[in-house]
């Protein structure tokens, strides 16, 4: 059982802003120490053991107003008509129903988009390729990604980057799994119907990061914020970045008018936790347990969205 977190504000405010760790329940806690492993390199032994952990299945989380539902099924109706769209689930098509309303030039523009990167990137979309997307990313950045969980004050999913660690991702094989991790990031972080609704949070460490090449890669990050985030039927309540240097304020002053402004309008820089780096509030009690938590999580919330996309009809 996913456990609640403490308190924050609803809004990005710029200071006092304080995020919150995930605690595992006690069964849960016994499951991480018999598979834990002693080393972040056993990640390729570890990610195997599928450690299990029950989806949470909330129906009260799957409704849709009557309104919502005649959209989604507008929008099924135009992709079902189109000789070059792919079908999509009815749990997708319910998404880009609250996201982007009665707009259904706007739900088949993304539809296309989030087709031609699954073909592009080769995606199979499947819980055994995001375990090795997971594994690699545990590899080339260790503790890039501190924490995923659901905030049952915020009633939405969260997940907290430590961003000074994820850079060198100039190769091929590099970029690709960048770009898979992306993909499953928004897959796993609307699961059901109200995390779409309520919008995902995303909370960035910032302090340490020097600009650098990887950082003026546009490709990257037209394909990140405008393809994935920009297209994907995701909701952002909530994006802080901690501790952010001036280069980094500098360019989300610039990405302000380049990237969708329901990306660009949800950003806050300059937030500060009293406690310091985020790294030390959420790498406990080890950075070992802390990255089985992760993974573990990551999983969960990506099998939780694939029960509720098999289950769910309009």
């Amino acid at each position: 059982m996913i456990q609640p977190h403490d308190n924050t504000n609803n809004q990005p405010q710029g200071n006092n802003d304080r995020p919150r760790n995930d605690h595992l329940d006690q069964q849960q806690q016994q499951q991480q120490q018999a598979f834990l492993p002693m080393n972040p390199a056993a990640a390729c032994f570890w990610s195997l053991l599928r450690v299990p952990v029950p989806p949470l299945l909330d129906p009260k989380r799957m409704q849709l107003t009557e309104q919502e539902r005649e959209w989604a099924l507008a929008i099924r109706e135009h992709i079902q008509s189109s000789a070059e769209l792919d079908n999509v689930s009815d749990l997708t098509c319910a998404q880009l129903a609250i996201v982007v309303q009665h707009d259904v030039d706007e739900a088949i523009r993304r539809v296309w988009v989030m087709q031609e990167l699954k073909g592009d990137l080769k995606i199979q979309d499947s819980l055994e390729e995001a375990r090795r997307s997971f594994t690699k990313m545990l590899e080339y950045w260790p503790g890039a990604i501190l924490s995923v969980y659901f905030s049952a004050e915020d009633e939405t999913f969260v997940v907290v980057f430590d961003n000074p660690k994820f850079r060198g991702y100039k190769t091929h094989e590099k970029m690709r799994t960048t770009l898979l991790i992306v993909h499953y990031l928004c897959r796993m972080l609307n699961p059901d119907i109200e995390a779409t609704r309520k919008g995902v949070i995303f909370f960035a460490e910032c302090e340490g990061y020097c600009l650098h090449s990887d950082m003026m890669d546009v490709k990257l990050w037209r394909h990140v914020f405008g393809d994935f985030y920009g297209s994907y039927p995701m909701n952002f309540q909530q994006i802080k970045m901690f501790h952010t240097p001036s280069g980094i304020n500098l360019l989300v002053a610039l990405a302000r008018k380049a990237l969708p402004t329901h990306i660009t309008s949800k950003i806050a820089v300059g937030c500060q936790f009293e406690g310091g780096r985020l790294d030390k509030f959420y790498l406990t009690p080890t950075p070992e347990i802390a990255a089985m938590k992760t993974f573990n999580k990551m999983i969960e919330f990506l099998q939780l969205r694939y029960t509720n996309e098999k289950e769910f009809k309009l």
